[in-house]
């Protein structure tokens, strides 16, 4: 069920020209790889003739482009549904007083306490969170340079 969830994440990310691409790269990926297997098997039923050569180098760059073309989409997606995720957690955390802790995080995105703990060490290393200890040994992840109100109210101009 988990994953049809990333599934369906990953589709509204998705732009229309990010899915065209993807379908187009697969089924240039796929002619080129059955096109490949069939040169291969023409080739050893004729012979070696120039002709196949071609057609072979051909259907083999159709394989291997379509195929590449693909990876990068979705590493692409990818990236985009890691920032969607980190975005979700930075809104929670600053609307829960700035501090979460990963069952928290998991519990509210419906998602699995791995996939939240990954998503806040993330933060965690790009600075945009810390992480704090309780007196009872749990981990908080606490927004970094993040000021309550009642905090922003007691500033000082400095000009």
């Amino acid at each position: 069920m988990a994953r049809f969830r990333i599934f369906v994440k990953k589709l509204t990310i998705m732009s229309f020209k990010d899915t065209f691409n993807r379908i187009t790269a697969a089924g240039m990926g796929g002619l080129g790889i059955l096109g490949s297997i069939g040169m291969t098997v023409s080739w050893l039923q004729a012979g070696f003739e120039p002709p196949f050569l071609l057609a072979y180098a051909i259907f083999g760059g159709m394989g291997y482009l379509g195929t590449k073309n693909y990876l990068a989409i979705d590493k692409k997606t990818k990236l985009r549904l890691e920032q969607k995720t980190e975005q979700e957690v930075l809104r929670m955390a600053a609307l829960s007083g700035g501090k979460l802790t990963i069952t928290e995080v998991a519990i509210r995105m419906n998602i699995s306490v791995d996939e939240a703990k990954i998503t806040l060490e993330g933060l965690s290393k790009k600075g945009a969170m810390e992480i704090e200890i309780t007196a009872a040994g749990g981990l908080v992840y606490a927004l970094s340079n993040f000021l309550t109100a009642e905090e922003k109210n007691q500033t000082f101009r400095l000009s």
